[in-house]
């Protein structure tokens, strides 16, 4: 499956906040298991992510979504996949 934009947008959002981690393991993993995961980590990815897809929300939410996939799919869902940072 070819790798979109929109994929590439958001690995590099969250490799902004893990460089040492593999791109596998982001994609693959929990939360949890990607290498450097906190809480802070998680504060930082939430800020990146606003900025890059305007994507609003607390932690305890992303927490919930769990993993990359999943925030992908969150961020289809609400529209802001598709829009180009301004």
């Amino acid at each position: 499956m070819p790798v979109s934009d929109a994929d590439d947008r958001l690995m590099r959002c969250f490799a902004s906040v893990f460089p040492s981690a593999a791109g596998s393991d982001i994609q693959t993993s929990q939360f949890e298991g990607i290498p450097g995961w906190d809480s802070l980590r998680g504060v930082m990815l939430l800020a990146v992510l606003d900025e890059e897809f305007g994507l609003q929300m607390e932690l305890p939410e992303l927490l919930e979504l769990g993993n990359f996939g999943s925030v992908k799919q969150h961020l289809a869902q609400r529209g802001l996949l598709a829009q180009a940072k301004e």
